[in-house]
């Protein structure tokens, strides 16, 4: 996690970025609230985006291009862009 931290930093200096350690359930509380939100190919990220995505805040999520056919298969075909982008 800190050298993600650094990168991050060092790619968006202007990015608040934290690097925190707390129990799953407060996590994902966290995480779901968040302004953005960058996941992995995890249980706790994929939770997490099922949350943001049906909150009733528009909160952009971005997970890898690798999570795309299980998070269709939680969220529907026709993923809402405006809430889930793809990275590689």
């Amino acid at each position: 996690p800190d050298k993600a931290v650094s990168l991050i930093k060092e790619q968006i200096p202007h990015l608040s970025v934290h690097n925190e350690s707390l129990p799953t359930w407060e996590t994902i509380g966290v995480l779901s609230r968040s302004e953005t939100f960058v996941g992995t190919f995890s249980k706790i990220s994929l939770w997490v985006v099922v949350l943001r995505y049906f909150s009733a805040e528009s909160l952009p999520s971005f997970m890898p291009i690798e999570s795309v056919q299980n998070l269709k298969q939680l969220l529907g075909e026709d993923l809402d862009p405006s809430k889930l982008q793809f990275y590689r």
